[in-house]
This record gives C-alpha cells, sequence and structure tokens, in this order.
C-alpha cells in the first residue's frame, strides 16, 4: 500500500482534479469536489476499458491523505480549484 500526503491542501480548494493512469498509457481524470472528503477514507477509482486503480482519499487537518488500494493505476497530478 502507497501512501501519498499533500500538506496545506484541504481548505485551500473548492474542489480536486485527479490525474492517473489505470493502465500504461491511458489517462483518465476525475473531479472531486472538497464537500466528498471526509476524515475517514472514501474509494475513487480511475479507468480505462479494461484496467483500473483504486485509491482511498481522506483529509487529516490540512492535508490530504491519498492510499493505493487496489489495480494497476497510479495517481499522476493533483490539481486544486480555488473559489467560493
Amino acid at each position: 500500500t502507497t501512501a501519498t500526503t499533500i500538506s496545506n491542501a484541504y481548505g485551500a480548494y473548492s474542489a480536486y482534479i485527479i490525474v492517473g493512469a489505470p493502465s500504461g498509457g491511458a489517462k483518465a481524470s476525475m473531479v472531486i469536489p472538497k464537500a466528498a472528503l471526509t476524515t475517514s477514507d472514501v474509494t475513487w477509482q480511475l479507468t480505462d476499458n479494461s484496467n483500473y486503480g483504486s485509491f482511498k482519499i481522506r483529509y487529516s487537518g490540512t492535508s490530504i491523505i491519498i492510499t493505493k488500494v487496489g489495480g494497476s493505476g497510479s495517481i499522476t497530478n493533483v490539481y486544486g480549484i480555488a473559489g467560493a
């Protein structure tokens, strides 16, 4: 299991764009609203037609913690969307 912590990210943005590769070459993305993040792990998936990467995402204080839990995919970038 691999965990990544993004410091000072929670509270600064109203949504997050998660970009990743569910397989070797394909790219996929998703938008997660700030309201969908909790202090408990919530599972999300990046998928293409035949591969997936499964991740648990939560926040703690001002940090966002992303933990890989299954599949062959990976997250390559996380972007914050500023807003009200």
